[in-house]
């Protein structure tokens, strides 16, 4: 299983403009510039400062905390995705780290081309909430934000896309065994980027403000199959060769919260011949255990859940395979469309036979 939870609240802060909101922003950045924002506009004027900017990022997690404890979750990993916007004078090579927020912080409604600046509500630069510095000896007191030097993780880029998939896992279980509390995501580039005296450049992501499909998310992946055949036969090699697989019960929609169980049907196209009291053509065989599935956005082609050995297997009991869905983990109001894929041996097949379905409020 692949599930996405999508922010609680999110905002950029800026050095260059340390008491500067940006709560309501459509779009986060991380910066390491010789570039200062002019006050009040979008536009950048060069400076010998160098312009620094850091992603503040929190998601609600009691559902998966719930799940975790009861068992309905197990081994899960962690994931942060970041979907890029744009990005300015990137470097070919850097680091983007992630850190455990140590205090709590308000989002505030401010947006970076405010005129005039919006410094009296949410996180900055100096300020978490209105009226409060960011303080303490965790890490400096001059501002940034402050968080937990003792656990991290990291993305590098090496003349690659800046879009941001990064294995979070430590820092939540770190949440989920009450080890750190819950304060959210500090993302920024390293700490030798952010200190020496070269250009990186800005890249900018949607944020939960955006109107695009493309919020920031953190996925749970976990294997949440089982296999069990009974007296069900195995599709042999030969059966592949030319199967004949299906979607049975696919619904046209789902609300938003449904947890559907969805049930694939698959036999050889041309059954031998036997002595039964029901048609041949009936019959259900099981696919390898190395089947899986995946999950397209049906407009755009996105791929929201991806084939995934440790995530998305494909299930088994005595009725045949199946697989679970968590809705609330989509978008509602978009079209989704199931795919599946087979392996056997080195072989493997692609089933992309428009399984839509729609995620309804």
């Amino acid at each position: 299983m692949i599930y996405s939870i999508f922010p609680q609240k999110d905002t950029t802060i800026y050095n260059d403009y340390k008491k500067m909101n940006t709560g309501l922003d459509q779009v986060l950045e991380i910066r390491k510039s010789f570039y200062k924002i002019n006050e009040g506009t979008i536009a950048e004027t060069h400076t010998t400062q160098s312009s620094i900017s850091r992603i503040l990022i929190k998601f609600d997690l009691s559902e998966i905390s719930s799940s975790v404890s009861v068992g309905s979750i197990s081994n899960a990993k962690y994931y942060l995705k970041l979907n890029p916007c744009d990005a300015q004078r990137l470097a070919l090579d850097y680091t983007v780290e992630a850190y455990a927020i140590s205090q709590s912080w308000d989002m505030g409604n401010g947006f970076k081309a405010s005129s005039p600046m919006v410094t009296e509500t949410g996180a900055s630069w100096l300020f978490r909430i209105t009226g409060s510095l960011w303080t303490g000896s965790l890490t400096n007191s001059t501002g940034g934000a402050t968080f937990y030097s003792d656990i991290s993780s990291s993305q590098t880029f090496s003349y690659e896309s800046n879009g941001i998939l990064m294995d979070v896992t430590s820092i939540v279980n770190a949440w989920m065994n009450g080890t750190k509390p819950n304060e959210g995501f500090i993302l920024k580039y390293s700490n030798a980027i952010e200190n020496d005296i070269k250009e990186y450049g800005a890249m900018t992501f949607f944020s939960r403000d955006t109107n695009t499909i493309y919020p920031p998310t953190l996925q749970v992946r976990w294997d949440d199959s089982t296999f069990s055949t009974a007296s069900l036969t195995e599709l042999s090699s030969t059966d592949l060769d030319d199967v004949v697989f299906s979607v049975k019960g696919l619904k046209e929609r789902y609300t938003k919260g449904e947890k559907p169980k969805i049930r694939l049907m698959a036999r050889d196209r041309y059954p031998a011949k036997m002595y039964v009291t029901s048609s041949r053509y009936s019959l259900n065989k099981y696919l390898p255990s190395s089947s899986y599935y995946a999950i397209k956005d049906a407009h755009t082609e996105e791929i929201i859940i991806p084939f995934d050995t440790g995530s998305t297997k494909i299930s088994c009991d005595s009725n045949g395979n199946y697989l679970n869905l968590w809705t609330s983990g989509m978008q509602p109001e978009r079209y989704y469309r199931l795919m599946f894929k087979i392996v056997d041996n080195t072989r493997e097949q692609i089933f992309d036979n428009n399984y839509i379905f729609k995620i309804v409020r």
